[in-house]
């Protein structure tokens, strides 16, 4: 398992969490679900979806492994089924288009025709989906000790902040979000994200690899039975008790007994 330094683990966990949140990828769909909106309501659900998405990004984090507990599922499997969701969501921004796993048309549709969108489907899924949930546990596992986890859940809050901010300045400033600057952003992150799930994917493979090898090494240490009381055509014959050696019988002695 790779252990991170702490500027290390800060950077690659704020770096991931912003990422897969992907807020600025968001901002479209955002707009277009709040068209019919005021000013004041739009901003109002971007607070709250953005809120809601921190506690439950925390939640996730501080239960992650309870989690796998209960589910007797080992850290390597789950980083493993982890890597596979990333990859799915950095190929598709890649494409420059949003990922299924975090929004599906039907999805898109319903936000358009409700008027609060701020705990479904703009909270979850599209900001907490998923693949942000899958983060947070990952990312938990490599915390090794209070301070680790005190960084991750200042990035947590660090990412949800800057979600908010991001879809409050797309309420005024639009332009800002052109389809251009928004496809080369999208590509960018989704290549940092292929490269974080490659690691994760390694990172599983890597440890199931150590695992089965520890555990092969272990089996071929274990001491073989005592052979040394059967004779060497294996009938089996009793031995020498413990502390005794077997000793040849003495040439001298065959010799008198011959004799008598």
């Amino acid at each position: 398992m790779t252990a991170f330094n702490l500027t290390d683990f800060a950077i690659l966990s704020f770096t991931t969490l912003f990422v897969i949140v992907d807020p600025i990828g968001l901002v479209p769909t955002f707009l277009a679900m709040t068209a019919s909106n005021s000013l004041s309501e739009k901003r109002h659900m971007a607070l709250v979806a953005t809120a809601t998405c921190a506690v439950l990004l925390i939640v996730f984090t501080l239960a992650g492994q309870a989690i796998l507990r209960a589910l007797s599922l080992t850290l390597s499997a789950f980083e493993l089924a982890g890597g596979m969701v990333l990859t799915v969501i950095a190929l598709d921004m890649l494409k420059a288009r949003r990922t299924p796993i975090k929004e599906t048309p039907e999805e898109k549709k319903e936000g358009i025709d409700k008027d609060d969108i701020a705990i479904t489907p703009l909270a979850v899924p599209m900001l907490a989906g998923p693949g942000a949930l899958t983060t947070v546990i990952l990312l938990s596992s490599r915390a090794e000790n209070w301070i680790y986890s005190s960084v991750l859940l200042l990035n947590i809050i660090l990412v949800s902040v800057s979600a908010y901010l991001i879809l409050r300045i797309s309420l005024s400033r639009a332009n800002l979000f052109g389809v251009l600057p928004m496809k080369i952003a999208t590509r960018l992150m989704g290549l940092f994200l292929l490269a974080i799930a490659a690691q994760f994917l390694m990172n599983a493979l890597a440890s199931q690899i150590q695992s089965s090898f520890s555990l092969s090494s272990s089996s071929s240490s274990m001491p073989s039975s005592n052979s040394s009381g059967s004779s060497s055509l294996g009938l089996g014959l009793p031995g020498p008790e413990p502390g005794e050696t077997e000793s040849s019988p003495d040439p001298i002695s065959l010799l008198s007994s011959e004799n008598i």
